[in-house]
């Protein structure tokens, strides 16, 4: 009995030491080993060969281009169907004129292609409606100015006494940027006959002033010359920039 009681503290104590020992290796052996940094998970993108990652840049660029030229080809087919929606509503083209600018210089349409217009054809002895449009178009230029630039157009319909000076003057109250035009009675009555401009001179008094009846309206053209849009006294600024917007974005596109 005493024999079995011994061996079995041996086997007892030699099992304890032997798993301390053991420990102790494994210890020794981590701190010797150099430190690795653990694995980290591949994205699907570093799992692709070479090839497949080339195979997927070049769909992207097709896909890209694709999206491009359908873009394109978009836009050109909203701006045919505008100019067809134009056609449709017979809509007329400033054509050739010819006409005296506020400087005395010759002018043609030439010289306004390109650029987005409002047209006002009125004179400078007009009491009150005209400067009050021309007071409303200027603050349109104004407020647009960011997004575009539209030349406003002064038209005279009294060239007998609307002189290239006088028109000079007049604008001075007005949008810096407005073009003034005079002519002769025949190169200004073409020019409003293309925008269908109503004129009636009232009798004249005994000192030889007069009063002309004419259409109240503000016509936009745009850069290829198209009598586009007209707007007449009555509307709200508000509503006639949100038109001319339109059509502005309407052309771009």
């Amino acid at each position: 009995m005493l024999r079995k009681n011994i061996l079995s503290c041996l086997q007892l104590s030699w099992g304890c030491s032997s798993r301390t020992l053991l420990g102790r290796v494994r210890l020794m052996a981590s701190e010797n080993e150099p430190w690795r940094e653990p694995k980290r998970k591949r994205t699907p993108w570093q799992l692709m060969s070479s090839k497949e990652s080339l195979g997927l840049c070049f769909l992207g660029a097709v896909v890209i281009i694709g999206l491009y030229y359908y873009g394109k080809q978009s836009r050109k087919r909203e701006r045919r169907e505008r100019y067809e929606e134009l056609q449709k509503r017979n809509l007329k083209s400033l054509g050739f004129f010819r006409a005296v600018d506020a400087n005395g210089m010759n002018i043609t349409d030439k010289d306004l292609r390109g650029k987005w217009m409002l047209f006002y054809f009125g004179f400078t002895n007009c009491p009150d409606i005209c400067p009050e449009v021309l007071e409303q178009v200027s603050e349109i230029v104004d407020d647009i100015s960011k997004e575009t630039k539209i030349v406003p157009v002064f038209v005279t319909i009294d060239p007998h006494r609307d002189s290239p000076e006088s028109i000079k003057k007049y604008l001075e109250d007005f949008h810096p940027s407005f073009i003034g035009l005079t002519g002769t009675q025949k190169q200004l009555a073409s020019l409003s006959t293309k925008f269908n401009v109503y004129v009636k001179q009232h009798v004249q008094d005994d000192e030889g002033n007069y009063l002309l009846d004419h259409t109240v309206i503000t016509y936009l053209v745009d850069p290829n010359g198209v009598i586009i849009e007209h707007f007449t006294r009555s509307q709200d600024k508000d509503e006639k920039l949100n038109v001319i917007r339109n059509h502005i974005q309407s052309y771009k596109s």
